[in-house]
Parts: structure tokens; sequence; C-alpha cells
């Protein structure tokens, strides 16, 4: 055997066990924090939400789910929605601000300073909350926004179980787990087990160390701690929720999820807009790199946290793009000893064909078979051999993260940070919703215009 092979050899021992410790013990902690989280939940009093909530929605061209939306949030009070509307065409905003009613402000953004991307409109709708929680004279410690996508619906009862997680003064945010609700085709399934399976358990491990990664859809945190952070807390980032994520774990707050609360979205129907999605999001996931050293050297990280965080942002460097060579490689010289000798290149003298074989299945599958596996627990209506057989259908699933992340670094490498925003579909009529209950503070109805100019009053119609 040459230096070379073996030095791949090497790299590929290193690679699979990396990958296997990494999730295997996502896999035990995760359903660990799962169980905790459900014993927890029997023992908190659910009855009474101690904080005011603004739902914070970024929205260009919303108008076929966000009428919906708005009136789902709205019966969620005590709460109130803030709508950026992002210079859309169509007409969002006086859907949106009918759907809401007094529970709903709309702000609208112009070109040319509207359409710079999700970090800037967030920014500019939390200037309106700053100004609205002053204006009712609220407190920002006992005040939430909760970033949601315009086609995000809360799980019933999500306000009650996330409210008590901020009783903790150490917690600055709460991420709540996705779930895919329109799951009929296979490319809508997939997601669905990719969001539950694999990221939501890693998320419930990550708990334990108190930094969970915030998402763009049902992230809760503290307007103190925005506030605390600068002027303009989102960064212009393509993944503003993780560096947002990172930044306030370096700041030294715990960011927690729960497993008993879920925020649902559609899923992306289209391949290719899928593969451009994950491309952006493994973009803006490597661009975080730099945050790495900050977190060991910070010393208001510990050092569980600091090291879990920095073995999550190295995934994409360190996991992603080197197997991604070494996973084919290893396969195409299976192939050609196969085709030469009748034998796997390493059978020989070391492990039988069949074992061989075993264990170029295990490699392959074995973390997306358990995936599949695990997916029941989201859905129970899979049975034990569909969810076996999906489990291997995410190598689909693999195979996008690969694709995305050699994207992704190319795109990197060019200086290209563009994206293009993730298109809606239509689900029919909005469903009524109950109102829920109220606390009698002032609420606010009207339009904002955003001038780009920066601090500017509010005024009402």
């Amino acid at each position: 055997m040459s230096g070379l092979q073996t030095f791949e050899h090497g790299l590929t021992v290193v690679l699979i066990g990396f990958g296997l410790a990494y999730f295997f013990g996502g896999v035990l902690l995760g359903y660990r924090s799962w169980g905790r989280a459900k014993r927890a939940d029997e023992l908190t009093d659910q009855s009474e939400i101690n904080y005011w909530v603004f739902f914070l929605i970024p929205a260009l061209d919303e108008a076929n789910v966000i009428d919906d939306t708005v009136r789902r949030l709205t019966a969620h009070g005590p709460a109130t929605v803030v709508l950026v509307d992002d210079a859309s065409t169509d007409n969002t905003a006086e859907l949106a601000r009918a759907a809401g009613g007094s529970s709903c402000l709309v702000l609208t953004r112009t070109v040319p300073d509207a359409r710079q991307g999700k970090g800037a409109a967030l920014n500019a709708g939390l200037t309106v909350i700053r100004d609205e929680v002053r204006r009712r004279g609220l407190d920002p410690d006992r005040t939430l926004v909760c970033v949601m996508d315009a086609d995000g619906h809360l799980s019933d009862g999500a306000l009650r179980r996330v409210g008590p997680l901020f009783d903790d003064p150490r917690v600055g945010g709460v991420q709540l787990p996705v779930r895919i609700r329109n799951r009929r085709r296979l490319i809508e399934r997939l997601q669905d087990i990719e969001f539950w399976a694999l990221s939501a358990l890693s998320q419930f491990a990550r708990d334990a160390f108190g930094n969970v990664s915030l998402g763009g859809n049902g992230q809760f945190t503290r307007l103190s701690v925005l506030l605390a952070l600068d002027s303009a807390p989102w960064s212009a980032s393509l993944t503003e929720d993780l560096d947002l994520a990172v930044r306030m774990t370096l700041r030294g707050n715990r960011l927690v999820t729960t497993p008993m609360a879920w925020v649902d979205q559609q899923a992306i129907t289209s391949w290719r807009r899928l593969l451009r999605q994950r491309t952006r999001w493994m973009q803006g996931h490597m661009s975080c790199a730099p945050y790495m050293w900050r977190l060991l050297r910070s010393p208001k990280v510990s050092n569980s946290a600091a090291i879990e965080t920095v073995l999550y942002l190295s995934v994409p460097w360190a996991l992603v793009l080197p197997w991604s060579i070494l996973f084919h490689l290893t396969w195409a010289q299976t192939i050609v000893s196969i085709a030469r000798y009748g034998l796997p290149i390493h059978a020989t003298g070391v492990l039988p064909v069949t074992l061989y074989c075993i264990y170029l299945y295990l490699v392959s599958f074995l973390p997306m078979v358990i995936a599949g596996l695990i997916y029941r627990r989201r859905d129970p209506t899979v049975g034990r051999i569909r969810s076996f057989l999906i489990g291997h259908l995410l190598i689909a699933g693999f195979y996008v993260a690969m694709i995305a992340a050699w994207r992704a670094l190319f795109r990197i490498l060019r200086g290209n940070a563009g994206w293009e925003k993730t298109l809606r579909q239509h689900e029919g009529e909005p469903v009524a919703v109950e109102q829920g209950p109220t606390t009698g503070l002032p609420v606010l109805t009207g339009t904002v215009t955003d001038s780009g100019s920066g601090h500017r009053p509010v005024h009402l119609e």
C-alpha cells in the first residue's frame, strides 16, 4: 500500500469516526433531553403567559400564505404581529392588515432601502418594536421577539411552553423545532425527516450545553438581549439566524429549545430550489468559521459549549467537503477492484468479502436508516418497514448537502453573497382561528413607512 493510500485510509477512518461519534452522541443526548423536557413540561404551570410577544415577519410577495399565518399568530395572544413588507409587488400588506386587525402593524419599506436581505428587514422591524415597547411601557426583559417565516404556524399552546423557559434570566433565546406540513411527495417527506429526526434531535442534544442554533422560523429572543447587542442585531450574513446565535453565545446567553412545541412550515417542492436554499444555508454556515477562535477564548462561554459550537461550525469544512471526496473515492476503488480482481480492494487477507460489503453498507447508510426509524416518533403512521426504506432514500438529501457545500465554497471564493427568497405555495382558504386571551394592554394598528433614514418615529393611523 502506497503512502497516499495509507493517508487516504487513515483520513477516512478519522472522518467516519468523527461523523459517527457526532451523530450517535447527538442521538443519545437528544433522546435524554427529550425525556427530561417531557417530565419538566408535566410539572410546569401553563395556565398563564407572563410575557408579551411580538411576532416579527419579514415578507416579500407572500400573498399566498400571509393572511392565514397572521390570523393564526394573533390567536396566540398576548401578542402583536409586526409585518415588514419589504417592497412587495402584490397585496401582502393589505392581506396581513385585514387578517390581523388591531393586533397587526405593517411596516412598509421601499426600494432602494428594501430588498437588502432578511437581516436588514428584521432590523427595521425591531426598531418599530423598540418604539412600541417604549410607548406601552413594557419591560424589555419580559418582552419576547419571535421571528416567523410568512408560512410559519405555531403548535397549540406554544407560547405557554416557551414562556417558562425565559424565567431563567440566563436564557436569551429559544428555538422551536421545525415540522413540514405538506409531506405527500418524497421530497417533502425527506425534508420533514431531516428537520425532525436529524436537526431537532441534534438541537435537543445541544440544549444540554445551552448553545442551540437559532433558525429563521420559530426563533424567540429576549428583547433586552437583542437591544444589548447593537442597533442591528441581525447581520447581513446569508444565515443571519446562525450568526445571531453565535454572537449571543459569545455574550454568555443560553440558547435552548423544547420538544413540547414546534413550528410547521411548507416544504420546498422542487429539487432545484431546494439545492439553492441549502447552498445559501451552507454558505452562511461556512462563513461563521471565523467565530471558532473567539468561542474557544471567550471567558463567558463554558468549555463544553465552546467545544460543541466549534464542532458544529466545523461540520461543512471538516466533514461534508472531505467526506464527499473520500466517500466516492472509496466506492470507485471498490468498483474498479471488483472489475479487475473480483474482490474488494481491502478484502484480501483482511476481511471476508461479505463483511467488507456490510462495512460499506453501514458506512453509507447507517445514520440515515437510524434517522428514518427515529422519524416514527414524529409520525407514527409511518410503519417500521416503511421508515427503514425511507431512511435509505435520505441519500438524496446527503447528495444535496454535498453539492450545496461545494457550490457554497465556490460562491465564497468568488465573493458571491446573493440569494433568492423561498417561494410559498397557496394552501387554500385560510382556516377560522379562535382568538386567544388578551391582557388589556394597548394595541397598535396602522402603517409605518421606512425611509431608510435611521431612527424614525412611528406614525399611527
